[in-house]
């Protein structure tokens, strides 16, 4: 059955109809998870973790980008992974590449964030940090979403189309995520107490 080009398509439907991808990517997506707490733990100390001059939400925290960079940056990273995985999809053979590159998405999120704790302090941090945990939750299914409904045209013969038409409800609904994103970390840093310097 294919999922029709429309704004109120259930989200549910797909993953009842892959339940098998979808426990995968969960275990897949708990492996990550978890080995990203490992490196945050055992490398706490040393300043091989992470460089927080490159993380776009740490920077406009900090004042050195504006509220457009970090829009922009975040539409553009997510974007990656998004063309990434709907190219991906196109065969069975080739979807592990977009199942790879998720995975390194959700690695080095979790990375990012555990290192963000760990070196601001978990009371400093609690908002921000709790904010940005519920935000790649988000990010996470629905790009797990968009696998799903890739993987429904895998078989079609004009693939590209089919996908990219019936993932335009996905792609809108990601970036109305990362303005709703950008707009919350901005109200954090200019209305809240961020201690993040």
């Amino acid at each position: 059955m294919k999922i029709p080009h429309k704004f109120s398509y259930s989200l549910i439907e797909p993953i009842k109809k892959h339940r098998a991808f979808v426990s995968f990517i969960i275990i897949l997506t708990g492996v990550c998870i978890f080995c990203a707490v490992m490196a945050g733990i055992k490398f706490s100390n040393s300043s091989l973790l992470i460089s927080f001059s490159n993380v776009v939400i740490v920077k406009f925290l900090r004042g050195s980008t504006g509220f457009g960079g970090m829009l922009f940056t975040n539409l553009f990273t997510i974007g990656v992974f998004a063309i990434i995985i709907i190219c991906s999809c196109c065969k069975k053979y080739t979807i592990s590449i977009g199942i790879f590159f998720y995975g390194y998405y959700v690695y080095a999120q979790s990375l990012t964030l555990i290192a963000f704790i760990l070196e601001y302090g978990i009371i400093n941090t609690l908002v921000v940090a709790f904010c940005m945990l519920l935000f790649m939750a988000v990010t996470l299914f629905l790009l797990l979403e968009l696998f799903l409904i890739c993987i429904e045209f895998q078989n079609e013969p004009f693939y590209f189309k089919c996908a990219i038409s019936n993932c335009f409800t996905i792609l809108i609904m990601i970036i109305i995520l990362l303005i709703l994103q950008s707009i919350i970390f901005f109200v954090l840093r200019n209305y809240i107490i961020v201690l993040v310097y």
